[in-house]
């Protein structure tokens, strides 16, 4: 709708169910590995079955279980991430040295047996992204997820009026709490992120936060609340 979306959560909103198009491609003799998610491939003019376990995100690792009815020679190429530094992988468990760089395909030239397996462990770690050509605006990142910050509900209207509401009252009829700033410079304010324990990509932070620290989850995960995206940072206390 007109009044439900706007550019940034609306343009392009169908491509999340189309990302399946997109996990495997292919050449005659090479087969591309593009994206972490739990699928199952049947190449089925090489005989060959390729099963994807992984509960990444929440993980860091992801499983290639082969399938072949016959033995099958062709190039195994795993995406490296650009946020994925140090990724290693193992194939049956013995592991695999890497020439590849981040931002490039990992190589592995094999003939494939029936029941190999390669588990590809992807690190993630905190980082912030700066606004272009506003440094003290940064994101904060996680791999590739985007974190958003919890602001709460106080003042909201129930959220299944929520829409009703925002036709008959303007924005600053709702009283709104002050957004944290961050306090530091980049290393303190990223070591001052701490994970939950026991909550998967669940962040608190710790000391850097004014007027108040505040939780971080990811951005896919938040709904019926005041977030944000994006921090003003403050090298001091004004």
């Amino acid at each position: 709708t007109e009044d439900s979306f706007w550019c940034c959560t609306g343009t392009g909103f169908e491509n999340h169910a189309r990302y399946n198009e997109v996990i495997y491609s292919y050449t005659d003799d090479a087969l591309y590995v593009n994206l972490f998610i739990a699928s199952e491939l049947d190449w089925h003019e090489r005989g060959l079955r390729v099963r994807q376990e992984t509960l990444f995100p929440e993980t860091e690792t992801t499983r290639l279980i082969l399938s072949c009815e016959k033995n099958v020679s062709l190039t195994l190429c795993v995406r490296y991430p650009t946020w994925a530094e140090g990724l290693s992988l193992t194939i049956n468990g013995t592991p695999e040295p890497l020439t590849a760089q981040p931002g490039e395909y990992i190589a592995l030239t094999h003939t494939w047996t029936d029941g190999d397996t390669i588990e590809i462990h992807v690190p993630m770690r905190l980082q912030l992204e700066p606004l272009p050509g506003a440094p003290d605006w940064v994101a904060v990142v996680y791999g590739p997820i985007v974190l958003a910050g919890e602001l709460g509900h106080e003042n909201m209207p129930d959220p299944y009026l929520k829409d009703l509401y925002t036709r008959m009252t303007p924005v600053n009829g709702w009283p709104t709490p002050p957004v944290p700033e961050f306090v530091g410079i980049p290393e303190t304010i990223l070591s001052g992120i701490q994970p939950v324990a026991n909550h998967p990509l669940t962040f608190h932070t710790v000391g850097i936060g004014r007027p108040c620290d505040v939780t971080l989850i990811p951005f896919f995960r938040l709904h019926h609340q005041r977030y944000t995206v994006y921090w003003r940072v403050r090298s001091t206390d004004p």
